[in-house]
């Protein structure tokens, strides 16, 4: 279904111009751009959700040369479809409901009562004051959702990664602190071994002592 198909089957369904669903549909389609342009999210309960969600700068590679690509940072507009419409799409029975409601609506034989919405923009302003009574376990399923699209959205091979952060190492700065850890090195062991002589000094002289005091012992 395109725009004017949207407005066609709109018309028949709330039995007005399609000159009067035509402006009902441009006033949806503004309202909702707008809150997303300010960075707002929009709720429509039982539908989903629209949320912004903003995308830091990386790095890409075109596919047909192969060429590291700058991606700039953006803001993107991602779409969760709500439980009920999942479900909707996915049972026969209420996309058949759907469709008898549809037909009896353009018919005059729907629901008239007062609970119906006439047109689309009293829709809307149904949306608007429901959009606050967001449940919280939806923000987080929507949060969830986000993090994993952003996951999947600059696939980097590792390869990739390997080099940059090889890039972005002082290497001259690397090659000093080793120089530095081996020279310290050096010293220690220097030092344990002077610390071994020393050491072994001393017994030798405590075993010549000893046998000194043994041949004193000897001659008396």
């Amino acid at each position: 279904m395109n725009k004017a198909e949207l407005v066609d089957a709109l018309a028949k369904a709330q039995n007005i111009t399609k000159t009067q669903a035509g402006e009902n549909v441009n006033a949806f389609l503004a309202a909702v751009s707008g809150e997303l342009a300010a960075g707002k999210n929009v709720q429509l309960i039982g539908f989903g959700s629209f949320k912004v969600v903003a995308t830091k700068a990386r790095k890409g590679r075109n596919p047909r040369t192969g060429e590291v690509l700058k991606i700039a940072a953006s803001k993107k507009v991602r779409f969760n479809v709500s439980t009920k419409l999942h479900t909707d799409v996915n049972t026969k029975k209420a996309a058949k409901s759907a469709a008898k409601k549809r037909v009896a609506y353009a018919e005059g034989e729907g629901d008239a009562s007062p609970e119906r919405p006439q047109d689309l923009a009293a829709r809307m302003r149904e949306a608007w004051a429901l959009r606050d009574q967001r449940s919280e376990i939806g923000d987080k399923r929507s949060d969830i959702s986000d993090v994993q699209s952003e996951e999947r959205e600059a696939p980097q091979s590792l390869a990739d990664r390997l080099r940059a952060a090889s890039k972005a190492l002082d290497h001259d700065e690397i090659a000093a602190r080793l120089a530095a850890i081996r020279q310290s090195r050096e010293v220690e062991g220097q030092d344990k071994a002077r610390e071994l002589e020393r050491v072994k000094a001393e017994e030798l002289e405590r075993e010549a002592h000893a046998q000194r005091e043994r041949g004193l012992d000897h001659g008396l």
